[in-house]
């Protein structure tokens, strides 16, 4: 127990250490107001990385079919599970490129394209013609923590596009 200048012993405690209940709920607030602003100011990085990878997506099948108008044979785009190609029809469908690998996109590991109907055929799955037509498959694409999905579709007067389906509300 202290003791007072006076000798006598002091019978009030000495001051309580810690913090009141008070205090920790206002910083506890604090803290929340602090992660609720940053959180509405860093960018949802699935959104984002979903669009780019159908822009490219549009990108590479707008590519088919202008590639496949100026060189005069039909060109396709064949889709894998974790990535796309543009290849080449020459008596068999063969990469475009001479290093498979450089024509090759590869998705990144949330981002999942699926194909409705799969050729039963070794055939790509969208073929570009010559004359500018091209058979596109019902294409989607998808990222695994978001609701919508990208469904990609050919309008005849601008090219290939990426619609964006919003999940039912």
């Amino acid at each position: 127990m202290p003791i007072s200048e006076t000798g006598q012993r002091s019978s009030q405690p000495g001051p309580a250490a810690g913090f009141t209940l008070l205090e920790v709920m206002i910083v506890v607030a604090i803290i929340g107001v602090i992660l609720f602003v940053v959180h509405l100011r860093v960018p949802d990085r699935a959104a984002a990385t979903l669009k780019l990878e159908a822009e490219r997506m549009v990108q590479m099948l707008n590519d088919c079919r202008e590639t496949a108008v100026l060189t005069g044979a039909p060109i396709g785009v064949r889709i894998a599970a974790d990535s796309y190609a543009l290849e080449r029809y020459r008596h068999a469908w063969r990469p475009f490129a001479a290093a498979a690998d450089s024509a090759r996109h590869v998705l990144p590991a949330e981002i999942e394209l699926t194909v409705a109907r799969p050729p039963a055929d070794d055939s790509p799955a969208v073929v570009c013609l010559p004359s500018g037509e091209a058979a596109l498959p019902a294409l989607e694409m998808r990222h695994v923590s978001s609701a919508g999905h990208y469904r990609f579709i050919d309008d005849s007067d601008s090219g290939f596009v990426a619609e964006w389906l919003a999940p039912p509300t």
